[in-house]
């Protein structure tokens, strides 16, 4: 382990916060080396939850780690600073730091996060309420499903946005305590750089501050964008089957009108003269399934290639046929 002096410098720690905490040097050495020799025991369960939390519907990839032995004395120099009245030993610290297991559990739409909500509550037993961890101006929306679930909910001073569980689980006879996330693949990327620009050794430098502030807010966005996008996807695949749906229908009229004209008692020009209006029907259907197909697939080629005839009203696009006067192959003969 490094000196006192070099741990202090490289995690920005005074001498005097070192001092409010009561801790003794020494009995931190006993703890890092304590932990170097236990910290092999964690690496098996963190891949296993890891492996677990993959099988939940809606995650897309999952990171885990074990913490450092450093990180471990530092947590515990930092959680005595901020409350001195904790008690750490070397017979309690791995029992009362929840954290030494983390694992992360990404999605690609904010709405995916329930499913992996309701898969977690059922796989592992939570040692402490779920914490859920906001933005200054999130939705009323979303706030009511985290308290409909019971959930601690906390607006997070640097706006982190995500949930977390303290879950225990027992792969073998020994229990492991574990620390859950769980995040927009957006709300990772933007918490993994001001992570490592600022946390936790460069927490207040108002330049970094203001400039993350913004980033967190472009990821914010970006969230908004995925989970309209999402939206408008569902939306547009309802109307492209309803219209799917329609034509169909249509088809299946004008094939039973076809049937209705053979039997009536007119004659045969005339019959003739209803059927070729029917087949207009008929292939008029089928250039709007058209024209709906090329919008969706290409929504902007909809306004640059595709016109009305202004004789006979087809519909025609401009790249394969049309005259001087603005009309269809068609009408030119």
């Amino acid at each position: 382990m490094i000196t006192q002096k070099e741990f202090f410098t490289k995690y920005n720690i005074s001498e005097l916060e070192f001092r409010s905490t009561g801790l003794k040097w020494k009995d931190l050495e006993k703890i890092h080396t304590d932990f170097e020799e236990r910290r092999k025991q964690y690496e098996p369960t963190a891949k296993d939850i890891a492996e677990r939390l993959l099988q939940a519907k809606k995650v897309h990839s999952v990171r885990y780690r074990v913490k450092e032995s450093e990180h471990v004395i530092e947590k515990i120099i930092r959680k005595k600073i901020e409350d001195p009245d904790k008690s750490y030993s070397l017979q309690n610290y791995y029992l009362k730091l929840t954290d030494i297991i983390g694992v992360r559990a990404l999605h690609l739409f904010k709405d995916d996060w329930e499913l992996i909500d309701d898969y977690i509550v059922k796989t592992w037993e939570t040692k402490e309420t779920p914490i859920a961890n906001i933005r200054k101006g999130d939705p009323d929306e979303l706030i009511k499903r985290f308290e409909a679930k019971g959930y601690e909910i906390k607006e997070h001073k640097y706006g982190y946005r995500s949930v977390h569980y303290i879950i225990e689980t027992s792969p073998t006879k020994q229990s492991f305590t574990a620390e859950l996330q769980v995040r927009t693949i957006f709300e990772e990327g933007w918490s993994e750089i001001d992570h490592n620009v600022r946390y936790p050794y460069d927490l207040e430098n108002p330049l970094l501050k203001q400039y993350l502030i913004l980033f967190n807010r472009l990821a914010g966005n970006a969230d908004e964008m995925g989970t309209y996008l999402k939206y408008l996807q569902t939306e547009l695949t309802k109307k492209d089957l309803t219209h799917r749906n329609a034509i169909i229908e249509r088809e299946k009229m004008i094939d039973e009108l076809k049937q209705k004209i053979d039997t009536l008692k007119i004659d045969q020009a005339t019959k003739l003269e209803i059927g070729s209006s029917l087949d207009h029907l008929f292939v008029r259907s089928k250039e709007s399934e058209l024209l709906s197909n090329r919008f969706l697939a290409e929504p902007s080629s909809l306004f640059q290639s595709w016109h009305l005839c202004e004789k006979c009203g087809t519909l025609f696009n401009m790249e394969d046929s049309i005259s001087h006067s603005g009309c269809c192959e068609a009408c030119k003969e």
